[in-house]
C-alpha cells in the first residue's frame, strides 16, 4: 500500500513538473474527485461527495459486489476556443469513484439526493449488520 501511494506522489509530480515546464498552469486531481466522506452511523452509512456545477443528471451510482461506484462527468461551462486560461484549478471531464462498502446493505433502500451542488447517498444496514447489545446475566 505504501508503495502504490510512493508511485502515486511520484506519478503527480511529474505531472507537476510537465505543467510547469509546458507553461501550464494549470492542476488535476481527477482521482481524488468527488471529495467523498463516509459516515457510519448504527443503522446505516451517510455518503456525502461534493459535486459543485455537475448536473445530477450526469451522475450515474451504482451498487454491485459491495462497492458503491460513483460515475460522471463535469461538463466545462465556457467555450473552449474563445478562453484562454492564465490558471486553471478546477478539472472537468468524465469521473469515476469507486467506495468499498464493509457492511452488508439493503440494496433496495439505498437512496440518493443532491442538493446545492452536494450528492447524498444513504444505505441501511441489514439487520445482521446492525450492532448489538448483550446483556449479561
Amino acid at each position: 500500500m505504501l508503495v502504490n501511494s510512493l508511485f502515486r506522489e511520484m506519478d503527480q509530480m511529474r505531472k507537476n513538473f510537465h505543467s510547469l515546464m509546458s507553461g501550464e498552469d494549470r492542476c488535476s486531481h481527477q482521482e481524488d474527485y468527488p471529495l467523498t466522506n463516509v459516515v457510519e452511523k448504527e443503522d446505516g452509512l451517510i455518503i456525502h461527495s461534493l459535486l459543485p456545477g455537475v448536473n445530477p443528471k450526469d451522475v450515474e451510482i451504482t451498487y454491485e459486489d459491495g462497492i458503491l461506484t460513483l460515475k460522471g462527468e463535469r461538463k466545462e461551462d465556457l467555450d473552449k476556443d474563445a478562453t484562454h486560461y492564465l490558471r486553471q484549478e478546477r478539472a472537468y471531464g468524465p469521473f469515476e469513484k469507486r467506495l468499498k462498502v464493509r457492511v452488508p446493505v439493503e440494496t433496495d433502500s439505498i437512496k440518493a439526493h443532491y442538493q446545492d451542488g452536494v450528492l447524498k447517498v444513504t444505505l441501511k444496514k441489514t439487520e445482521k449488520a446492525k450492532p448489538i447489545q448483550i446483556k449479561i446475566n
